[in-house]
């Protein structure tokens, strides 16, 4: 009985031992570290001849043995070449080390690259299994050399400042974001329209800060417009990517001052109805909010409440309707009217673009669930 015991216990003892070295085979020693190089943010643009030119924001990290803690620093490559690839062979021949894009946070596309078209630079990130399709795209409204040396930011690694933006502004109903698996899925659609999110610099007293605000409409995988700020709300909005956020109304006791409502929740559905003649795209956009703050003095009740309510119904509504006939007038079917149609009634053929003779019909409910204070005064 002892003995089979022990060879039972010398057994598991050999099964253990098989499955730890078996977990190892896949780790990174500290030489494959401290020789790497990792890409946090990628830039895409062109010179003057239409060669590419990339920036690549870096760490190198450096690991001990002997050592508890994690040292990087960051370094800024750039390389030219009439294609990606060899934009990045011609950083690997400056770098110290070997260039991996498994860390990268972010595409960055300039002004004019974006104007001009993404699309061999896309194609490159599609088929180059090196690039990640988790990173977030952006469209840069500024030079990118003042990007990465002169923007301060809370983190050091543009990459990583950037996704950590991206979570930290996905609560306001502002801001677009978009990531390259979306973006690429987009591209395959009946309209072939995207919109990215757009990032300025700006000067606050002296320092230079990056601003994500707004985007940049893409159509063929070109930038054909700007996105304003309070654009950029009603697309969120009339496309069902609000989850949560703010919203500013009016303080009917105050017209001079504003309250705030919290978004808890928001959700749009969507439906389609064709008569013969004319398109219905019904929208049902239901937000659950409560009265969070006031900038002035507020008695609430149950009819300040309801005012409150009617009040910013009809202004997101009104901006809604004039954000979808700009784009429908100009032929940017940013709704997805075609692919819905085209959904809905597989059998039918129209003679003209479904966009042209489509009708927007909003019904927005917001319902506010009291306050966020015990008592019922601002």
């Amino acid at each position: 009985m002892e003995n089979l015991k022990s060879r039972l216990l010398k057994l598991f003892s050999l099964i253990l031992l098989f499955i730890f070295l078996g977990s190892m085979q896949g780790c990174y020693s500290y030489e494959d570290i401290n020789n790497g190089i990792f890409v946090t943010t990628i830039i895409f643009d062109e010179n003057e001849i239409g060669d590419v030119e990339l920036y690549l924001d870096t760490v190198k990290p450096y690991r001990s043995a002997n050592e508890s803690s994690d040292k990087g620093e960051r370094e800024v490559y750039q390389g030219t070449g009439r294609t990606v690839g060899e934009a990045i062979k011609a950083i690997n021949l400056q770098a110290s080390g070997q260039i991996s894009f498994s860390q990268c946070k972010a595409y960055i596309f300039t002004e004019q690259v974006s104007k001009e078209g993404i699309k061999k630079f896309m194609d490159a990130i599609n088929r180059n299994q090196e690039f990640m399709i988790r990173p977030y795209m952006f469209v840069l409204f500024g030079s990118p050399s003042e990007l990465l040396n002169q923007v301060t930011g809370d983190e050091e690694y543009l990459g990583i400042y950037l996704n950590q933006l991206v979570k930290k502004m996905n609560e306001n109903p502002k801001v677009i974001a978009i990531n390259a698996n979306n973006y690429l899925a987009a591209r395959t659609s009946y309209n072939n329209i995207a919109v990215l999110g757009a990032l300025t610099i700006e000067n606050n007293n002296g320092k230079k800060s990056l601003d994500l605000s707004g985007g940049a409409l893409f159509k063929d995988e070109v930038m054909v417009r700007k996105i304003s700020t309070s654009e950029g709300m009603s697309y969120n909005f009339l496309t069902g990517r609000v989850r949560s956020g703010t919203l500013e109304a009016i303080n009917p006791q105050d017209t001079n001052s504003f309250v705030t409502l919290e978004i808890q929740n928001s959700k749009t559905t969507t439906s389609i109805n064709y008569d013969g003649e004319r398109i219905k795209l019904y929208k049902k956009i239901v937000i659950d909010c409560y009265l969070a703050d006031s900038q002035s003095r507020l008695m609430v009740d149950k009819d300040v409440l309801n005012i409150i309510k009617y009040e910013e119904e009809s202004m997101l509504s009104q901006y809604i309707q004039i954000l979808f006939t700009k784009f429908k007038n100009d032929n940017l079917d940013i709704a997805n009217v075609a692919t819905l149609f085209e959904q809905e009634y597989p059998n039918i053929t129209l003679s003209v673009d479904p966009l042209t003779i489509t009708d927007l019909d909003l019904d927005i409910d917001i319902k506010i669930n009291g306050t966020s204070k015990v008592a019922d005064t601002f």
